[in-house]
């Protein structure tokens, strides 16, 4: 299955629209395409089989997955052998800066692999219009590449939100593991920073977003929380809590727990 259409763009569509002069579809064991550098940027869109892809590292796409990338850095992309992949391709250009294209790239790098059936029906609509040789076809050629390009960025929206939110509950996770572990011990940012593998500027930047609150003040509520099932279940003198939960004495420990809960230790044995 081979249709290929190469044809240049009209002077005004490389002035004022986003154009395209190749498209196609390809199903080919032996496609392979290696280059330093070429014009225009690139959509290809697997229908069936497994196609490779080398540009910033290796990426492996297979069936409903599309892959958008710039062309003017060195980059190959081929088929499985064995599984031969079909391949719905599309070069775009466009005069200036391209504002979604630079956006998907800042965010998620290129080049950028999503499952979609929406692009496959742009892309297929870009055939279409080929195919038939429709008079309008470099209208069509454009708008089509617009959405598709806004598509994705939505994409990358969503998927900017859920890599935040997972970074969240990782930097989470990894703040109340340590604070767990080290409890007893007396709060130290920089180790705390570097159990987290990031700067102790970033770290402070985080938690303050994340936690609404500093570290110190937030490891100081642990401790108390903490200090709250040994007045209530132990009867362990309060100085030896204090001495236990890393406080530097037994008032420093009460002024905590006051600030904290709103009476002082002993009141709070007394009352649970």
């Amino acid at each position: 299955m081979i249709y290929n259409d190469f044809k240049t763009p009209s002077t005004f569509a490389q002035k004022n629209l986003y154009f395209s002069d190749g498209m196609g579809i390809i199903s080919n064991a032996d496609f392979r395409i290696e280059r330093q550098s070429f014009r225009n940027c690139l959509f290809m869109y697997v229908t069936k089989g497994t196609l490779y892809v080398e540009q910033n590292g290796l990426h492996k796409l297979g069936p409903e997955e599309m892959v958008v990338m710039r062309l003017s850095e060195p980059h190959k992309y081929y088929s499985s052998k064995q599984d031969v992949a079909t391949i719905l391709w599309m070069h775009f250009g466009y005069k200036g800066p391209i504002d979604l294209l630079n956006y998907i790239e800042d965010e998620m790098g290129l080049p950028y692999i999503v499952t979609s059936s929406d692009a496959k029906k742009f892309i297929e609509t870009c055939l279409d219009a080929s195919e038939h040789n429709k008079p309008n076809r470099e209208y069509i050629y454009s708008e089509m590449v617009y959405k598709t390009l806004l598509l994705l960025s939505q994409m990358v929206n969503i998927n900017k939100v859920n890599k935040d939110q997972s970074s969240k509950s990782n930097f989470m996770k990894l703040v109340n593991d340590y604070i767990n572990q080290h409890l007893t011990e007396k709060p130290r940012l920089d180790t705390f920073a570097k159990t987290c593998g990031i700067s102790k500027y970033h770290f402070i930047k985080l938690f303050n977003k994340y936690f609404h609150c500093t570290p110190i003040t937030y490891y100081y509520k642990m401790k108390v929380e903490n200090s709250k099932s040994r007045l209530s279940y132990t009867g362990d003198p309060i100085g030896l809590i204090a001495y236990n939960l890393g406080f530097d004495s037994q008032s420093h420990f009460s002024r905590v727990f006051k600030r904290f809960v709103g009476m002082s230790p002993s009141k709070y044995r007394q009352q649970h």
